[in-house]
């Protein structure tokens, strides 16, 4: 038996967007600028896959004191536990291995400064996984702080992983691990691809605390709660949905592609509404969805239809989707479907946020193609008929981007508007294992080192620094 600790790392603000006056409140209490804390996708999917002679242990650094703040850098504060009440929490666990996720390379020196804390404390082996560990595993192995990165998808390889720090299997013979051998060499094994996610997922080890407690309440893990979560709900927590994994679009921001392959592969129906009585049973009602590419697939269509019936059966289940819909989930065969906003309307939804990202097609990848600002309007005054609430998304400062260009989105978006509740404006920004990263890097717009430089100084999706803007647009409107 080993005692095994998932640790969920910090969020971040920019220092210089605190209110000092308002230091006190929750992070949803504040803008959607700042990052959602949700339950750990990671945590639940990885340790519900553990040999069952293990014994697992959970702590989620914001979720577990999302009040407090404090500066990590001159630019940057740290949101939840302080490094000595994350020391007496692992004191109290006594565990054998430390598992840490790494999914955004805007955060993944938080991932680091807790691996040093343990290192230097504790002296356990750490092994560091998610998104962006496997884009850029030397980032964290070249610090000295972790022992192993892990690749791919954490449910295939986890239990390998264990023996191989035991001792009991070499690392030589585990797919999907990035390690130093003997003589200092990095080694890096190809990651296998999980081709069936019906698994089980521990959702009580992350959902609930010890005493019961739910550590992701609604409000907490909502942007902008007051558009987006039901009016009435008896809901103690949040669940989520992460249904499907790869994407078939490869945007040149995103490396959903790159991380999960083109192909959408997906747990069954039966597994879905599994998971969904799972968190129902421990009072979590409300269920936002992860994943990238929800509704595309006829599985998500048959799920929305099973949440009408429990909601016509007068059970509290409700979703929500902060993520965004590809506005082409609203067109079949190029037309208009009313019957999709009616399985949403149905499902509990009372905001849409719906991804444009530009009428472009050099920057869409053609997700628009057939598609009409005047079928969008048609689509858009039938949403607000059924009551629905619409948040437009778009996206800007694309490379090369000109002014004409972006100010014929902001005219076309002025066409939809009558129909339209919001519309959120996001500035691009560069992620390593993007077409655009690799773009910039290739052309000297920065290096490797001064990207990580920036994102040492706050800047992110979220907080765009003008270095990062590679468009042809000169001074960036305020959107």
């Amino acid at each position: 038996m080993t005692r095994i600790l998932f640790i969920q790392p910090h969020k971040t603000v920019l220092t210089s967007d605190l209110d000092r006056g308002e230091s006190d409140k929750f992070l949803a209490e504040r803008t959607d600028k700042f990052a959602r804390v949700v339950p750990s996708l990671s945590a639940m999917t990885v340790l519900g896959a553990l040999d069952k002679q293990h014994e697992s242990y959970f702590i989620d650094a914001t979720a577990d004191n999302p009040q407090n703040i404090y500066p990590i850098n001159s630019y940057i504060s740290a949101i939840g536990l302080s490094d000595s009440e994350l020391c007496d929490k692992i004191s109290e666990i006594r565990p054998e291995i430390v598992l840490l996720t790494s999914m955004f390379s805007s955060e993944y020196f938080c991932v680091n400064n807790i691996s040093q804390l343990v290192k230097r404390k504790f002296y356990l082996p750490v092994v560091v996984g998610g998104h962006h560990a496997e884009l850029k595993p030397t980032w964290h192995i070249n610090e000295g702080c972790v022992d192993l990165v892990g690749l791919g998808e954490g449910e295939l390889n986890i239990n390998q992983i264990i023996r191989g720090i035991e001792g009991s299997m070499n690392l030589s013979e585990i797919r999907g691990v990035v390690y130093r051998d003997a003589s200092g060499g990095l080694r890096i094994n190809p990651k296998g691809i999980l081709d069936n996610l019906d698994r089980v997922w521990d959702i009580k080890k992350v959902v609930l605390r010890d005493r019961g407690e739910h550590r992701y309440l609604p409000d907490l893990v909502t942007r902008n709660p007051k558009l987006y979560l039901p009016e009435r709900t008896t809901s103690k927590g949040v669940g989520v949905l992460y249904a499907s994994r790869g994407c078939p679009y490869g945007c040149e921001y995103c490396n959903a592609t790159h991380r999960d392959g083109k192909s959408i592969r997906h747990m069954s129906l039966d597994r879905m509404i599994k998971i969904s009585e799972e968190f129902i049973e421990i009072g979590s009602s409300i269920f936002h969805n992860e994943s990238d590419t929800f509704g595309i697939h006829p599985i998500d269509r048959e799920y929305l239809r099973w949440v009408g019936e429990q909601r016509r059966n007068n059970r509290d289940i409700s979703l929500v989707n902060t993520n965004s819909f590809f506005a082409k989930f609203f067109f079949s065969d190029r037309r208009f479907s009313p019957e999709r906003v009616d399985l949403l309307k149905d499902a509990g939804f009372r905001t849409l946020t719906v991804s444009v990202e530009s009428f472009n097609p050099k920057f869409n990848r053609g997700k628009l193609k057939g598609i009409s600002t005047e079928m969008l309007n048609e689509c858009f005054a039938y949403i607000k008929q059924k009551g629905l609430n619409i948040d437009l998304y778009m996206m800007y400062l694309f490379p090369e981007q000109t002014d004409d260009e972006l100010k014929r989105d902001i005219e076309l978006v002025g066409t939809l508007s009558p129909n339209l509740t919001t519309t959120t404006w996001r500035s691009l920004t560069y992620f390593p294992g993007t077409t655009y990263y690799d773009w910039a890097i290739r052309n000297g717009k920065f290096t490797e080192e001064s990207y990580r430089q920036m994102i040492h100084e706050g800047n992110s999706f979220y907080h765009l620094d003008k270095r990062f803007n590679f468009s042809r647009i000169s001074d960036p409107p305020r959107l």
